[in-house]
């Protein structure tokens, strides 16, 4: 089933989540970031 005129995104932790990356679907993984930590790793 696909909803026409809809633009989906995704946002999750979960990188498997990239498979569902499509012309109208879009996902974001953020990432986490430490205080004081520049690079945020």
């Amino acid at each position: 089933m696909r909803a026409e005129g809809f633009e989906v995104l995704i946002v999750t932790g979960d990188r498997d989540s990239f498979q569902l990356v499509s012309e109208h679907t879009t996902v974001l993984c953020p990432t986490r970031r430490r205080p004081g930590s520049p690079s945020g790793r």
